[in-house]
């Protein structure tokens, strides 16, 4: 997997070294038309921003999609700057970061400045505008806030799946969401695969969760393995403030050999020792909870693990009527 991701990185020094090649090429020919080598290094700054946002496009699709650790995630805590991510997705925020950051480069190997570094620094000041207006629309139109309290009890990964362990698990997340309750919060939150065994299967856990949402009059979404017709599905399920248990979401974007084996039925036999995961079966529907303490009333989704790091999942939810996006993962 390491070796596959590092690809990408030598695709892009390909690129650079042909396009910088190329430039000086031209810039040989056309010493006489200084305007037209500016022109030339504009749009080898562009076409090779465009190529890091393709391969990123390509490595967060291509075998069912790896989109961590994108250039644009790493301003995360500048919200001024990724504002346009509500224009461009986080791909524009990472085409513009190479842009700057090749114009910089450039400007400092030269030693001068250059006119097309004043288009790099007008979209840089363009996306800033109108971060700086966005937010300050944010602030003025900040509609209902809602208390939420997340449960983490920090079940080592080893004593998860031991049977003997699953009380003693139990035990330490109802403990904590009692604790929890005393903030009166509108909803209580349990980690991915916290419910111990297999919803609807194991009767015991399944009565006692509901028991304890009844008993608080608060909402809990939980993580669980639940199982449906013979296949079995990384879930979310909502269990609401009187106890009922009836809405639920199934994971879709399953983890490639955390979640199942790609191509399994190609593999050798013998592999099977070396991967012993069975398979989850994917969910098909978008789903957004209706969540109702009482007090207040709102739509929620739950993205399941690494499926926060895909924008067009999260797309789907919000313009299915989600106003909280939750993300519940087994850490």
């Amino acid at each position: 997997l390491i070796a596959y991701l590092a690809l990408y990185f030598g695709v892009f020094g390909i690129g650079y070294w042909y396009l910088n090649h190329r430039d000086a090429e031209v810039n040989q020919r056309v010493k006489a038309h200084v305007r037209a080598e500016h022109v030339d290094s504009l749009l080898r700054f562009i076409g090779l921003s465009a190529l890091w946002v393709s391969l990123e496009f390509i490595r967060g699709h291509l075998f069912s999609g790896f989109d961590w650790a994108g250039l644009g995630h790493s301003q995360y805590k500048n919200l001024v700057l990724t504002q346009i991510a509500e224009i461009t997705g986080v791909s524009g925020i990472s085409f513009l970061i190479v842009l700057v950051n090749l114009t910089i480069k450039d400007i400092w190997l030269h030693r001068r400045w250059k006119p097309e570094a004043a288009v790099c620094l007008a979209a840089l000041l363009l996306s800033i505008g109108y971060g700086i207006i966005r937010l300050q629309h944010f602030q003025k139109s900040a509609g209902d806030q809602w208390r939420v309290a997340v449960v983490q009890a920090n079940v080592a990964q080893d004593l998860k799946g031991e049977v003997t362990e699953w009380p003693e698990n139990f035990d330490r997340h109802a403990k904590l969401t009692f604790e929890a309750a005393k903030h009166n919060p509108d909803v209580i939150i349990w980690p991915e695969t916290s419910l111990p065994g297999y919803m609807w299967e194991t009767d015991v856990f399944i009565k006692q969760i509901r028991r304890m949402a009844q008993q608080l009059g608060i909402p809990i979404l939980v993580g669980a393995v639940t199982q449906e017709d013979g296949n079995y599905f990384n879930s979310a399920v909502l269990i609401a403030a009187d106890g009922s248990a009836g809405e639920q979401y199934d994971k879709i974007h399953l983890v490639p050999f955390g979640e199942y084996v790609p191509l399994r039925g190609f593999l050798p036999k013998t592999w099977e020792s070396w991967i012993p995961v069975e398979d989850f079966s994917s969910g098909k529907s978008y789903k957004v909870f209706s969540v109702n303490s009482g007090k207040t009333h709102l739509k929620l989704s739950a993205l399941i693990c690494f499926e926060d790091t895909l924008p067009r999942l999260v797309s789907r939810f919000a313009n299915e009527g989600a106003q909280v996006l939750v993300n519940i993962t087994n850490d």
